[in-house]
């Protein structure tokens, strides 16, 4: 799995959500550092890093009384100014080798885009990566994703690997664009970061005549369709008592991370300090859950400041000490970062996951490296190891020894 570092954060396919977003294109300076500043706030807020992304020249208007753009001499002080005041990463696209050229050593622009019309033109994505930048390339709606390889080939080709493919819709009929999702799941073996661009997922293109349309009011439900296929979170229980001592043992072996779940009237019971000592031994990332909220009797506060109280006298460190809390009503299906804040959905609770747990860290590359839990057995498939493959590739009807 490849990651790209921008900034002081990575992306890839198995790390938290990156939001690209911006004006479409440059109109004035004063509209764009507006629209940076007001999105900047939201992602600080939100905890989800952030890439500014604009165009200073939109060379492929349906109309020729389209509004193009600033250009680029006037564009790079924007950019800069963004940049400067509020420290996000600045993603512009191009259209010929002689821009690439001019952004070449301009430090303000991380990364350039290759829009979808020109996403198999050799010299110009050899220019690109000529450049050492991170270049973002967007699928052609008349390509297939199994041709992405090919243009992957051609930017490597400039020893720049820092590499990334956008879908954004295939084209169906006349003025239309449709999703196959399994463009994602097909493009991800290629191993470089894949973005889903949402708002051109649902344009169409030269819909109204003399300009594109689209239907904006489908952009949440494809966006929560591309996450959905770009995360995947196991979740396990693990018994809490010591007599189950080496079953805990066993499963905090497979994990990343631990929820540790406390009822908001009882407070952490003998089996929570168990189980949380074992976790805190390993050094696991810890989300504190507060769980049945809507009891009459709950008393929330208090115990926070029990479990507080609990990490303390386990000697955890300052950094474990630090956990998310989250509140929830697991019967009702209802997760919230604070008690007033009208979530009505799990959300909350799997963002929290997302972006405090890291994903497991492995090299395909390598020999199989397979830690076993577990051993069992089935009078139809024979012996079973459970367990965590840390490195390497498992292949069906292929034999390892132990």
């Amino acid at each position: 799995m490849k990651s790209i570092k921008i900034n002081n954060f990575e992306i890839a396919n198995d790390k938290p959500f990156t939001l690209i977003a911006g004006p479409c294109v440059i109109e004035s300076q004063d509209h764009s550092l507006r629209l940076a500043e007001n999105i900047a706030r939201i992602c600080e807020r939100a905890k989800i890093n952030f890439i500014f992304k604009a165009s200073f020249d939109k060379a492929n208007r349906t109309n020729i009384k389209s509004i193009r753009g600033t250009g680029l001499q006037e564009a790079l002080p924007i950019f800069e100014a963004i940049k400067q005041n509020f420290h996000c990463s600045v993603l512009t696209d191009i259209h010929s080798e002689s821009q690439c050229k001019e952004i070449a050593d301009f430090d303000a622009i991380d990364i350039i885009q290759i829009p979808a019309f020109l996403c198999r033109q050799t010299d110009l994505l050899v220019a690109a990566g000529n450049t050492k930048k991170i270049i973002n390339v967007k699928k052609g709606q008349f390509l297939s994703p199994y041709d992405i390889p090919n243009i992957i080939e051609k930017i490597k080709s400039t020893k720049n690997e820092n590499i990334m493919i956008t879908e954004r819709g295939t084209s169906f009929g006349y003025n239309n664009l449709v999703n196959d999702f399994k463009s994602l799941e097909i493009m991800k073996r290629y191993e470089y970061p894949i973005i889903f661009d949402a708002t051109h997922s649902v344009q169409e293109p030269g819909g109204l005549g003399s300009r594109s349309g689209g239907k904006r009011e489908f952009v949440p439900i494809l966006s929560t369709a591309a996450i959905s296929i770009g995360v995947k979170i196991n979740i396990m229980d693990t018994p809490g008592h010591a007599d189950f001592g080496g079953e805990v043992e066993r499963s905090l072996n497979l994990v990343d991370g631990a929820l540790l779940l406390v009822d908001s009237s009882e407070g952490p019971l003998p089996q929570t300090r168990f189980v949380l000592k074992k976790a805190l031994e390993k050094d696991l990332p810890i989300i504190l859950v507060i769980n049945k909220i809507d009891r009459s009797d709950s008393r929330t506060d208090e115990v926070i400041n029990e479990v507080y109280d609990l990490f303390i006298d386990l000697d955890a460190t300052d950094e474990q000490i630090e956990f998310p809390i989250l509140y929830t009503n697991a019967k009702k299906g209802i997760a919230h970062l604070t008690l007033d804040d009208g979530s009505t959905t799990l959300e909350p609770l799997f963002d929290a996951i997302i972006s405090k747990i890291e994903g497991p860290i492995a090299d395909d590359s390598q020999k199989p490296q397979f830690l076993i839990t577990n051993l069992d057995y089935d009078s139809y498939v024979g012996q079973i190891a459970i367990g965590r493959l840390n490195n390497g590739t498992l292949k069906m009807n292929q034999t390892y020894s132990l």
